[in-house]
């Protein structure tokens, strides 16, 4: 008996309305980047504590999250790719939500081709230390 494995590639599909992109989450690419977006979320909520205490300066906090954002974008989908769905949804609490349910969706289809979704609790927990 021979067991077969068929090829996992890497490059993750992501069609945002009319827009087709390709996520690359080989290791040397996804884990970075996935470090980097955690930093974001935690940019936000600090940025947003700042806005309700401070009352900074909305245009300026909006061009510097418009470019983290972007930053985000096209690391992940490619050069470019901010400004083609931003031109296509010209919204940036929109963009950002949707680049959100694109990480999350990325993260769903990471667990499930690494078999982790169909494992015992116990052992997702385990498997999840491996993949990070």
């Amino acid at each position: 008996m021979a067991v077969k494995i068929s090829f996992i590639d890497t490059k993750i599909p992501v069609e945002i309305g009319k827009l087709k992109f390709e996520a690359n989450t080989s290791d040397e690419v996804y884990n970075p980047f996935a470090e980097r977006f955690k930093k974001f979320i935690d940019e936000m909520h600090d940025l947003e504590k700042a806005l309700e205490k401070e009352g900074l300066d909305e245009s300026e906090e909006f061009e510097k999250l418009k470019n983290r954002v972007a930053e985000l974008y096209d690391e992940l989908l490619g050069k470019g790719a901010f400004e083609k769905v931003y031109e296509q949804t010209p919204n940036l609490g929109l963009v950002a939500s949707i680049f959100m349910q694109v990480v999350a969706g990325i993260e769903q289809d990471l667990q499930e081709k690494a078999g982790i979704k169909g494992l015992p609790k116990q052992l997702q927990e385990k498997a999840k230390k491996y993949k990070n």
